[in-house]
């Protein structure tokens, strides 16, 4: 009885861990928001993902882009941070990786003034999704790149403030492990 117990939990163990691969992907990136005029925000942003099976995988992301500006003496910044949970789905899964899904969480967003040796931060969490098509081209089992663009929806959570949108187009690496 033990001897079939442990065969059985042994098989288990080696068909589920066969289907798991955990990767992370680094990607810089541009970040347009709808209600400026062409203004990019620059930045990057870094996503671990789990394979649940050959097809789907889920993941947390953490990005940054930033824009800033001079005026005479004043300086203007602004970082937009969106920090998310995402659920992709693998088109196909040979090397070139096609692939659709969400991205949900918050995005921080934090403004900085600059004017005769005196600065005023401010910031908020807002509320996003968004939305993502990409792909992957894998160069080898454990390395590859990657290309996606995301729509972010920004839920302003004011009566008084619009919500936003912006869209980011993202290249970079990935390293499977």
């Amino acid at each position: 009885m033990k001897k079939l117990f442990f065969t059985t939990l042994t098989a288990l163990l080696f068909t589920f861990t066969g289907n798991t691969q955990i990767s992370a992907t680094l990607n810089a990136g541009t970040l347009f928001l709808s209600d400026t005029e062409g203004e990019a925000f620059i930045g990057f942003n870094l996503e671990g993902k789990y394979d649940l099976n050959e097809n789907m995988r889920a993941g947390l992301a953490l990005g940054l882009y930033n824009y800033s500006e001079d005026f005479d003496d004043i300086k203007v910044g602004v970082n937009i941070i969106p920090i998310s949970a995402s659920f992709e789905y693998k088109i196909l899964s040979d090397a070139f990786r096609p692939y659709a899904g969400i991205n949900v969480g918050l995005n921080r967003t934090s403004a900085v003034i600059k004017f005769g040796g005196e600065s005023e931060r401010d910031g908020e969490n807002y509320f996003s999704f968004a939305p993502v098509v990409g792909a992957e081209y894998m160069i080898s089992d454990n390395f590859g790149i990657n290309l996606n663009a995301k729509y972010h929806y920004i839920l302003s959570g004011d009566d008084n403030i619009d919500n936003a949108t912006a869209i980011a187009v993202n290249f970079g690496v990935v390293l499977a492990f």
